[in-house]
């Protein structure tokens, strides 16, 4: 997940980076160079972020899955405590 995200913040540096050089008329080399220096640093910057991000989910969902698991075990307990009665 942090690669896919990370992948499509550089890309998307890039292309704003190319389309403003040619916007404002700035040279074609200077201006690649600067949109590819952009996308690393996107790259690098969508890594970190996609790996909180897929981490935070991972969490959250573990915390989801043992509160669900508490209460159906709290319930099955319930249940087998009316049954005997």
């Amino acid at each position: 997940m942090s690669t896919s995200f990370a992948c499509r913040l550089g890309l998307l540096a890039f292309a704003a980076t190319t389309l403003d050089a040619a916007w404002s008329g700035a040279d074609l080399a200077g201006g690649l160079t600067n949109a590819l220096i952009r996308m690393v640093l996107f790259y690098g910057l969508g890594l970190v972020a996609g790996g909180l991000a897929s981490a935070l989910m991972e969490e959250q969902s573990r915390i989801d899955f043992e509160q669900w698991k508490a209460s159906v075990l709290a319930q099955t307990d319930a249940n087998a405590a009316n049954s005997l009665s």
